[in-house]
Order: C-alpha cells, then sequence, then structure tokens
C-alpha cells in the first residue's frame, strides 16, 4: 500500500505544475466553487490564445524593447503580488472548524 501512494504522489507532483496559474484555480475552486475556477481557466486560455495571435501576426518585436519588458515585469509582480496578498488575507480571514 505504501508503493502505491507514493507512485500516486509522484505521479500527481509531475502531472501538476505549480504557478501562479494553477495555485488560483485552486484557490477558487476551493473557495467559491468549480463554476468559478472553471470560468478562471478558461478566461486564462482567452489570453493566452491572444498572446499567441500576437506573437504569430509579428508582434514579437516589442519582447526585444526594454521598455516593454519593463512594463510587462511591473505589471507581472503587481499581479503576483495581488494574487498573494488574497491568499494571505483570505488564510487569516478563515473560521477555525
Amino acid at each position: 500500500m505504501n508503493i502505491i501512494f507514493q507512485g500516486f504522489l509522484l505521479g500527481l507532483s509531475i502531472s501538476l505544475p505549480v504557478g501562479p496559474t494553477n495555485i488560483e484555480v485552486l484557490r477558487r475552486g476551493l473557495k467559491e466553487g468549480w463554476k468559478s475556477a472553471t470560468l478562471f481557466v478558461l478566461e486564462n486560455l482567452v489570453a493566452l490564445i491572444f498572446y499567441l495571435l500576437l506573437i504569430i501576426f509579428g508582434l514579437s518585436f516589442l519582447t526585444q524593447s526594454k521598455i516593454f519588458n519593463t512594463l510587462l515585469s511591473f505589471f507581472g509582480i503587481i499581479v503576483l503580488f495581488y494574487l498573494s496578498s488574497s491568499a494571505i488575507k483570505d488564510f487569516f480571514n478563515q473560521k477555525p472548524f
């Protein structure tokens, strides 16, 4: 039984990449239910398709611009800070069982 459990955990850790998007999906799924988590995944999918279309149609030259990279990094930091602060706030505001 122990080997089966270890194999399950190993497979789960390989198949579940941890990133800000997946953490937000898990947080929304646990807090608000599967509909909110599914909607977030679909919104993320639309954003990724939009980025892909921008790259396909020749806007990849923007990634070589220092100003664009600085702005992208700045907004990325703001989004990650917001997600982490809301997760920490939710953790401390939850009611014990």
